[in-house]
């Protein structure tokens, strides 16, 4: 038992040496460069990102990420076959493509590009942003319905993933286990990166707050299509890790009247986006210097740093899976896989162990028992703790991540008895 929790510890601060290595970079000490960091143009527009998030949360309340809803299809969506064009990079058409590194087919997967308008575009700052990209891996045996169709999971990008291409290996696999794979690009990331953020750092609050809106938004339009496009009674659900698994929780939120319900995963997520600023990247990657200094683009005084964090805070907290699933008048939440690390200094554990508790209470009302799911394995609702920290478990990512999908989807109501059967390991 000891053994175990020092070798969890210690695993753990790999999330610490991250820090040291981000403050402590050669070029930083030299002052060679400013390093880059989340909110390095203050609070941004917060009045414009609170009005998209209030009127996303409307729809929810209105039942608009329904199958059948008109409104919960995404518009203007177009889909297309990749030719493995690299993002950004001209296509055969000449126009920007979303694709990502490496050619549009392995092991038999075939690989679609696809965009629309996001829902929150009027609260994204450049053209670019506006419209939502995404991948759609499949085989030709499921697409024909040759092969057994197991589900469809949208798979949300974590922190830094400007690409396709970590997620897309994730899909290859699944891709063998009988599921698609939907892989979509958040606003302020790869091509939809605004031309003065420097990396994935998001320039602003307001922005981080709309990016957030944006793909909970995108991803639940997402499923409304699938439902469309796919054979009635295809399980659907989202899938994620870090901000990925929030953002996989807070989609699962947003939607109703699914049937079945959808099935959730979440791997490192937080109920909220405080969680962020209380771990290891509020300390090493917000320029609290800029929030300082900034608001509305005007320069001020310097303010005490509580005053500056509690603003911070009360700028995201409407952003949490609690407000979203509490407009939700039909949450369709049938199976969830929550899972965090006991010594997790990105996101902290009491905090995922927060979203933990707030999913099982979803599921709940979903299954309209009015009692607890069962927590065991093979029921509806697990939560698992693993060894280590944020950094560990990606490591580990595809060992963890893809057998609870299987596991989840395989949980879901009026799914097949040999369901959670797997070769992934």
């Amino acid at each position: 038992m000891w053994a175990g929790e020092w070798r969890s510890r210690a695993a753990g601060f790999a999330d610490v040496a991250y820090g040291g290595l981000r403050v402590l970079s050669p070029s930083s000490l030299l002052g060679r460069e400013r390093r880059p960091q989340f909110f390095a143009g203050g609070f941004g527009d917060v009045a414009l990102a609170t009005k998209v998030r209030s009127e996303a949360l409307e729809d929810v309340a209105r039942g608009r990420y329904a199958p059948g809803h008109a409104d919960g299809m995404p518009r203007n969506l177009e889909l297309s076959r990749w030719d493995g064009t690299p993002p950004g990079a001209a296509g055969a058409d000449g126009r920007a493509s979303s694709g990502g590194a490496g050619g549009g087919e392995d092991r038999g997967v075939v690989v679609y590009t696809g965009s629309f308008s996001s829902p929150a575009a009027e609260g994204l700052v450049e053209e670019n942003t506006r419209r939502a990209h995404f991948q759609l891996v499949t085989t030709a045996g499921l697409e024909a319905s040759t092969t057994p169709l197991r589900g469809v999971v949208v798979l949300f990008a974590m922190t830094g993933d400007m690409g396709f291409s970590t997620r897309r290996r994730w899909a290859t696999k699944l891709a063998a286990e009988g599921f698609v794979s939907v892989l979509l690009l958040p606003a302020c990331y790869g091509v939809r990166r605004p031309h003065y953020q420097r990396g994935h750092y998001v320039h602003t609050v307001a922005e981080f707050v709309t990016q957030s809106t944006a793909a909970i938004t995108e991803g639940a339009s997402l499923l409304v299509w699938l439902h469309a496009r796919y054979p009635r009674g295809t399980p659907l659900g989202f899938a994620g890790f870090s901000w990925g698994g929030a953002m996989a929780a807070c989609a699962a939120a947003a939607v109703s009247g699914f049937s079945p319900p959808v099935a959730c995963v979440s791997c490192m997520g937080s109920p909220s986006p405080e969680a962020v600023i209380h771990g290891i990247l509020g300390r090493v990657d917000v320029d609290w210097g800029a929030l300082r200094r900034l608001q509305d683009g005007a320069a001020k005084k310097k303010r005490p740093h509580a005053e500056v964090l509690a603003e911070v805070l009360d700028v995201l907290r409407p952003s949490q899976f609690a407000a979203i699933a509490a407009r939700n008048p039909r949450p369709c939440i049938g199976a969830a896989r929550m899972i965090h690390a006991r010594h997790d200094w990105f996101i902290p554990p009491a905090e995922a162990e927060r979203l933990c508790d707030e999913m099982r209470g979803v599921l709940s009302r979903t299954l309209g028992s009015g009692g607890e799911p069962a927590w065991t394995e093979g029921g509806r609702f697990e939560g698992t703790a693993v060894e280590g920290g944020h950094a560990t478990a990606f490591l580990g990512l595809s060992r963890i991540l893809l057998p609870s999908v299987v596991c989840a989807f395989g949980a879901l109501p009026l799914a097949g008895d040999d369901a959670t059967r797997s070769s992934i390991k």
